[in-house]
């Protein structure tokens, strides 16, 4: 079954607006460019626009579906995705805890985000 184009250009469209939007991996992005500099950042850009190409096919070519039939291959993908995030988040956890200089590039990045958040607070109408 092929899809019609103006399907094909409405996700295309949606999924590119959405891979642009701003969220929590810009905080990522900045602070790897921050502590290593422009390429290290640029590097993070494309492994986390890649993983959003990878996760938009996947769902495109109904992966999904494959999830809902067998629960084994649910559970067989749920543990690894998560050891596998739990190692990272460990080994970057153990980094950060030991290096000042991480320490105060995050906490600043996080001063100014809740400073960020407090302003728009303040000027929302209720």
């Amino acid at each position: 079954m092929i899809l019609p184009v103006e399907t094909l250009v409405t996700f295309f469209t949606v999924s590119v607006i959405l891979a642009l939007a701003p969220g929590p991996d810009n905080i990522f992005v900045l602070t790897q460019s921050v502590l290593h500099g422009k390429t290290s950042g640029l590097w993070v850009t494309l492994g986390l626009c890649t993983g959003l190409i990878v996760h938009t096919t996947a769902v495109a070519l109904g992966v999904a579906v494959i999830f809902q039939v067998s629960a084994v291959a649910f559970i067989l993908a749920t543990v690894l995705i998560f050891g596998s995030v739990a190692l990272l988040a460990g080994t970057i956890g153990e980094w950060l805890n030991t290096s000042s200089k991480a320490q105060l590039v995050l906490n600043r990045v996080a001063g100014v985000v809740f400073v960020g958040l407090a302003l728009k607070l303040m000027t929302t109408q209720r």
